[in-house]
């Protein structure tokens, strides 16, 4: 779909959920280093948004603003039950849908382009027909739509609230989709694949012309 894969650090400075403060990212399940090497990496990652958002500034500030990043990698939470290591994949995109072309489109990213992007993934997975779309009840965005599938959250699509888009000085709207790569890989047995034999003799093409009475 045109996306750039990017990598960023596990090791985030603590402040980062006060800055980004939701239901998966506070302070009371951060997961913090008893060592830190600085102040700047002394806390794991509780969500793959703070690192994004750095990509896009980043990327802004060196005139690079028509974007499409993704990043596969891990959140840590601390619970009462114990350490709790999840898979996510982040998508995140700004500017215009296309690039700058003398008789292409100048329209800009918007929410119905990264849903337009989740619902292929779905569909590619063959999920879509078991997804359900929800109201957004997370804080990590500002509006925006949840996706279950069997009543599990598997992905939430929206965009930033304006104080995020202040704190890093982002000019423009950034839409994104928090997608939990593990609960997706759990639906996958619900999927029945179908399998075809491959034919044994080679395919023919042949013109027929005949002449009956």
């Amino acid at each position: 779909k045109g996306f750039v894969e990017i990598m960023n650090n596990s090791l985030v400075p603590a402040h980062q959920s006060a800055i980004i403060e939701s239901k998966q990212s506070n302070e009371t399940n951060q997961v913090k280093v008893l060592n830190p090497l600085s102040q700047e990496l002394n806390a794991m990652r509780q969500t793959l948004l703070y690192g994004v958002l750095n990509v896009v500034e980043h990327n802004q500030n060196r005139q690079q603003t028509n974007l499409k990043l993704l990043e596969f990698g891990k959140v840590y939470h601390k619970y009462a039950s114990g350490y709790v290591e999840n898979k996510r994949l982040l998508l995140a995109i700004s500017g215009k849908q296309a690039a700058d072309h003398w008789n292409g489109s100048q329209a800009s990213a918007d929410f119905f382009q990264i849903k337009g992007i989740l619902i292929a993934l779905l569909s590619r997975l063959g999920l879509q027909q078991f997804a359900q779309e929800r109201p957004l009840e997370n804080e990590l965005l500002a509006e925006g739509t949840e996706w279950y599938i069997l009543k599990k959250r598997v992905a939430s699509i929206g965009w930033l609230p304006n104080k995020l888009l202040q704190h890093f000085g982002l000019k423009q709207q950034v839409f994104a989709a928090d997608i939990d790569w593990d609960a997706l890989f759990e639906a996958i047995p619900m999927v029945k694949t179908l399998y075809k034999e491959l034919p044994k003799t080679f395919a023919v093409r042949r013109d027929y012309s005949m002449l009956l009475k």
